[in-house]
């Protein structure tokens, strides 16, 4: 990240070896451009660069190629792998319409980021939106930078994002609008009515060594959530551990009135 008294510009290089069949180079590269607040907002200075490095462990794949490995995955009731939802009635099977990871994109390809940590029962994506808007935090109609993250919807076999969202099932919400120095960012998508999955985190700082620390974002969410009408009910196995995520989603339950019931 590169810096001056107006913008930052971030730049993330991604390398493997792997790539060079996919990308005709064993590197890729993303570059973002950020309007900076007031310098006295973000306690740097008002020029400089800072550089972290951390490993690459993901998949990356087209919407079709991922559309076939989830058809391979697919899992009748009882068995314990739920990296991928079953199509039938969400009352025959508690992870009916739960994502298991985001994932980004980078042109045709669509890659693994971080693991969903938060089940919500009873919200639609306004729900988790006014609550939190309630509690400050800037959310996707009020934070214009968009993060292009997706859930793989098994039902439909598609992406739901930014660009794919037709029933308004994608939104993000942050308690800060710069998050170098750290901060709580939430991404949450709804596959099915009723049903909310959450990717909570906090942006590290760099003195962060790890990156993204999972467990203070989702903690901060499920704070808001129960103290807004939700429950604490449990957690739920999603088979996606990573870094400080044992792979077990909180769950909250809910009883809004936004809810399709007629579902």
């Amino acid at each position: 990240m590169t810096f001056n008294k107006n913008r930052f510009v971030i730049k993330k290089a991604y390398e493997s070896p792997d790539l060079k069949e996919r990308k005709g180079s064993t590197t890729f590269t993303k570059k973002k451009r950020i309007d900076r607040p007031a310098p006295k907002e973000d306690d740097l200075p008002l020029r400089g660069k800072r550089t972290t490095t951390e490993p690459w462990h993901t998949y990356m794949a087209t919407e079709s190629e991922w559309k076939t490995i989830s058809q391979r995955r697919r899992m009748t009731i009882g068995q314990e792998d739920v990296s991928a939802q079953h199509s039938h009635p969400p009352e025959e099977d508690e992870h009916c319409g739960i994502g298991v990871w985001d994932y980004e994109q980078d042109g045709e390809d669509y890659y693994v980021k971080s693991p969903m940590n938060i089940v919500c029962k009873g919200y639609d994506v306004e729900d988790v939106e006014d609550i939190i808007d309630d509690e400050g935090w800037y959310d996707e109609d009020d934070y214009s930078l968009s993060w292009k993250r997706y859930a793989w919807d098994t039902d439909r076999e598609l992406f739901v994002g930014p660009d794919n969202e037709p029933q308004g099932e994608y939104s993000h919400a942050v308690n800060k609008r710069v998050g170098w120095l750290g901060r709580k960012h939430a991404k949450f998508w709804e596959l099915e009515d009723g049903i909310v999955t959450i990717q909570a985190h906090e942006d590290g700082s760099f003195d962060h060594s790890t990156g993204l620390e999972y467990d203070p974002g989702r903690e901060a969410i499920v704070d808001i959530l129960t103290s807004n009408g939700g429950s604490y009910d449990g957690t739920t196995y999603l088979n996606n551990s990573k870094k400080d995520h044992s792979g077990y989603a909180t769950v909250i339950e809910g009883d809004f009135d936004s809810i399709n019931r007629s579902c």
